[in-house]
């Protein structure tokens, strides 16, 4: 469940030399960066980053793929613990110190249906502004950037970016939390060894299922925007907007068949009707198996091993 960290650990609690020479001799040197005040080095750890300054020590990268070498396995409770341990034996000296930058959780959903599907069930919360990138990912980040969601395709994320990895062609939809200024609102402080208790990392879990649960669902297609193409374009629109608004084409064509106009009128209509295609509803199926599979998966990782 909890994917990416990025922490900070101020000067006054380590030895600059010391670590400087254990990052070298451990990590990948980067590159180094002179400015007014002082310099900072960046060392890479696998998929971690470390920016290292005689202020202080910045870290960010993925404890599931530390673990696990990727993101695609389930990643629990004690398996966090042993990722977090990892982190302590590579930079040998105590973390205590270290407060939480930003905390993301995320869960691998198998779905029945392709992706694209269940994105147009979503609409933005309260709070938030929405984003899209094509059919692949949606984002609602939160009008105070204390939190940000994230929906998308895993597979297509996966060969995009890492064409070495071999995963399956399925459906897979990853629904992914990224907690900044919010992390304290839901744990009471923002101190990394916080993750090692199961009370708090519950709470971050159940932030995770909350957060979905804060997203409104349709069960129908939104109004598309009025057409100003062409007078025919600009008919059809409204025609739409006014048939979604009586409850949708079903509904309709249900009125017609019970009408009493002729068998000719009947058969325009009803083929005029079954063209207009933006305004069908949506199978609520897929809303039903999102909602299950979130909840199953909220089930899963509040379990501690």
């Amino acid at each position: 469940m909890i994917d990416t960290l990025k922490f900070k650990i101020d000067g006054y609690s380590f030895d600059y030399g010391y670590l400087f020479e254990k990052l070298e001799e451990k990590c990948q040197f980067e590159r180094k960066t002179t400015y007014k005040y002082g310099e900072s080095h960046v060392f890479k750890y696998k998929n971690w980053q470390f920016w290292l300054s005689k202020k202080s020590l910045t870290a960010s990268g993925s404890l599931h793929k530390l673990y696990h070498g990727d993101n695609l396995k389930p990643f629990n409770y004690s398996e966090v613990k042993l990722a977090i341990d990892s982190l302590y034996t590579l930079l040998d000296f105590d973390l205590s110190d270290a407060k939480l930058m930003q905390v993301d959780l995320a869960a691998n959903l198998v779905m029945q249906s392709q992706v694209h599907l269940y994105f147009d069930l979503l609409t933005c919360p309260i709070g938030y502004k929405p984003m899209s990138v094509k059919n692949e990912t949606y984002y609602f980040k939160k009008n105070d950037k204390a939190k940000e969601l994230v929906f998308y395709d895993k597979v297509k994320e996966v060969k995009k970016n890492n064409s070495q990895l071999l995963v399956k062609d399925q459906n897979l939809l990853r629904y992914e939390i990224k907690l900044k200024t919010d992390i304290v609102n839901i744990i009471g402080d923002k101190l990394l060894i916080s993750l090692y208790d199961v009370d708090k990392y519950a709470k971050l879990v159940t932030a995770w299922y909350n957060t979905y649960s804060q997203v409104p669902k349709l069960t129908k297609l939104p109004l598309s925007d009025v057409v100003l193409t062409s007078r025919k374009d600009f008919t059809n629109s409204l025609v739409k907007k006014a048939i979604s608004s009586l409850g949708g084409v079903e509904v309709i064509l249900n009125k017609v068949s019970k009408s009493k106009v002729g068998k000719t009128v009947k058969y325009s209509l009803r083929q005029y009707l079954k063209e207009l295609k933006e305004t069908d509803y949506l199978r609520p199926e897929l809303k039903e198996e999102l909602d299950f599979k979130v909840h199953q998966a909220y089930l899963q990782h509040l379990k501690t091993s």
